[in-house]
C-alpha cells in the first residue's frame, strides 16, 4: 500500500464529483445483503475502470477487499492504492472516492441488530448537507430522478 497527501478541502472536491458523477452513464453495481448475528454485510463488485463514491458512515465499518485493486481518496486528501487482500476499518463521518484498477470485490461490515435495508441505510450512514444521495441502499440504482446519460460520455461512473 503507498500514500501520499494532497491538499486540503477534498470533502468539497468529492462532493462537487459526485455531483457530476450523479449525470454520467452509470453501471449498475447490485449489492448483495448478508446478515448473521449482529452483523449486516454489504457486497460489491466493482468493473476495472469504474470510478465509485461511498456514502458517510455513522459507525466504523470493517471493509474487505477480497479482489482487484483500487485507488482510494479519502475526504483528508491523503491518496492510498490498494491491492487484495485488503481490510481496514472505516473511519465514522469520512468521504472516499475510488478508483478500480481491476475487477473489485468489496464488502462493508455493519454491526447492527436491524434487517430492513431501509432502517439500516438511516442508523448507518449520515447524508451532510450538500452531499448528493445519489444511490437507492438496497438496490445500488441511482435514484431516478438523478439519471442522466450524456452522449459524450466516454468511461461510466457510479456511486455506492
Amino acid at each position: 500500500m503507498t500514500g501520499n497527501v494532497v491538499p486540503n478541502n477534498y470533502r468539497e472536491k468529492i462532493t462537487t464529483l459526485e455531483a457530476a458523477m450523479s449525470k454520467c452513464k452509470q453501471v449498475e453495481i447490485v449489492p448483495i445483503h448478508r446478515f448473521a448475528n449482529g452483523m449486516y454485510a454489504r457486497e460489491i463488485l466493482v468493473p476495472k475502470g469504474i470510478l465509485i463514491s461511498g456514502k458517510v458512515h455513522s459507525t466504523e465499518t470493517v471493509s474487505i477487499m477480497s479482489k482487484g485493486s483500487m485507488v482510494i481518496v479519502n475526504e483528508d486528501g491523503s491518496r492510498v492504492e490498494v491491492h487484495a487482500p485488503y481490510t481496514h476499518i472505516g473511519k465514522v463521518g469520512w468521504k472516499r472516492v475510488g478508483l478500480a484498477l481491476e475487477d473489485v470485490v468489496w464488502v462493508t461490515v455493519h454491526r447492527t441488530d436491524l434487517t430492513d435495508l431501509d432502517a439500516i441505510e438511516k442508523e448507518q450512514f449520515i447524508v451532510a448537507e450538500g452531499d448528493v444521495d445519489m444511490f437507492d441502499f438496497a438496490t445500488g440504482k441511482v435514484k431516478d430522478a438523478l439519471l442522466q446519460e450524456p452522449e459524450t460520455q466516454k468511461k461510466p461512473m457510479v456511486g455506492v
